[in-house]
């Protein structure tokens, strides 16, 4: 997620306070992409929703399984093997 330009995207449904001396939500800018982990588990569904309907197509919801793979210009999102 820190590859990204910011984590403004989860600063709703995270819990900032819980770092106050955190106060600039920058992050590296290296892709363009907002990444939001653990799609399809039932506990985050409602925050998914949520920054589905506020950040539409501005953030890259991925399951556990996959990955965002950037090579130059492209990007491609890739399943991956779980491992236990």
């Amino acid at each position: 997620m820190i590859l990204g330009p910011d984590l403004n995207h989860l600063l709703k449904v995270d819990h900032p306070e819980a770092v106050p001396e955190l106060t600039d939500y920058t992050c590296l800018g290296l892709i363009k992409e907002r990444l939001v982990p653990h799609l399809g588990r039932e506990k985050y569904k409602a925050v998914h929703a949520q920054l589905a309907k506020e950040w539409g197509d501005q953030i890259t919801l991925l399951r556990d399984d996959q990955a965002l793979v950037v090579n130059g210009e492209k990007t491609e999102i890739q399943t991956l093997p779980l491992f236990e």
